[in-house]
């Protein structure tokens, strides 16, 4: 069996506070970063979709780096990895260099939103970023809906190939057919899956967590992971089922709203000061809305807030 690049862990990602005025509550983003870490997660990301990576300028992609790295080194024994999303080779390597610079060696990716990547635009993209970087590790973000290419078991097995440094994919729209392809390719890239696929993945082979909704108890993810290493069906099928009974709760409100909206719901359960705002133009939920959320999650899985 392959050696995996990249640890098997729990990933957690960091959300972005914003003041009424739009600013960075940089007060609270140490408190969260801080909080999540004591709870025993110790890899953490920046700038996918639900830390809204999409929306920052330079300067504040800068500053939020800078915070992110000194809180992390602070925290001691922990993975910071910072997600850059962009359109340009140049402006991606620049936010790349900028945070090399302090010490930071992990990084997520994705492809260009524009257009659709062909099979050589695909090992454009991947030598074009990570062969420029051979001492960076990389994590693959397949989002197929948004980067309108998501990658198979197959592709990642020629990648993984010619890209030494590429270690981990970040898989959450994975249907179960291609979890159970990943699983059985014996590739040495680790996968991650959402609460909604991990247990089913583990079932197969060695996989990681990426929290989202176990952001709300992190005791319930680590049991959660633990019963995916373990194969404990039992387990996995029970916390799966409360999962499910958190995606049913969003279903009282109204509207369709982009990840960090959802995201910012779980972060609450930690620090009940977590504001809910969106940087512009999207527009996250309400205070209202959240205490109808939570009403109802307290309702269905009343035993997850009992020690958390």
């Amino acid at each position: 069996m392959s050696s995996k690049r990249f640890p098997q862990t729990i990933m957690a990602t960091v959300c972005l506070p914003w003041t009424e005025d739009f600013r960075l509550d940089e007060a609270l983003l140490v408190k969260e970063i801080e909080s999540i870490v004591a709870n025993d997660v110790k890899t953490l990301y920046l700038f996918g979709t639900a830390g809204e990576g999409y929306s920052v300028d330079d300067p504040t992609f800068k500053r939020v780096v800078d915070i992110f790295e000194k809180t992390m080194r602070g925290c001691g024994g922990t993975t910071p990895i910072v997600g850059v999303i962009g359109t340009s080779f140049d402006a991606m390597k620049s936010r790349i260099d900028y945070c090399a610079d302090k010490g930071i060696g992990d990084f997520q990716i994705s492809f260009p939103c524009w257009g659709a990547p062909t099979d050589a635009e695909v090992m454009n993209f991947f030598h074009g970023i990570c062969d420029a970087f051979p001492g960076m590790r990389f994590m693959h973000y397949n989002n197929g809906a948004r980067s309108r290419r998501m990658l198979t078991a197959s592709e990642y097995r020629k990648i993984a190939d010619e890209i030494p440094n590429l270690v981990s994919v970040k898989n959450p729209g994975a249907g179960m057919a291609e979890i159970i392809d990943c699983m059985r390719a014996d590739l040495p890239i680790q996968f991650f899956f959402m609460e909604s696929t991990y247990g089913y993945a583990s079932l197969y082979g060695e996989s990681a967590l990426l929290i989202s909704i176990l952001n709300m108890n992190y005791k319930m993810a680590h049991a959660y992971f633990e019963a995916g290493r373990k194969k404990d069906i039992a387990a996995i099928t029970k916390i799966d089922r409360d999962c499910r009974c958190v995606m049913d709760a969003f279903s009282l409100l109204s509207g369709g709203r982009i990840d960090a909206a959802y995201d910012k719901f779980f972060v609450k359960y930690m620090i009940p000061e977590f504001p809910h705002r969106l940087y512009p133009p999207y527009v996250g939920f309400s205070e209202q809305e959240f205490a109808k959320f939570d009403a109802s999650v307290r309702r269905s899985i009343p035993d997850w807030f009992e020690e958390c």
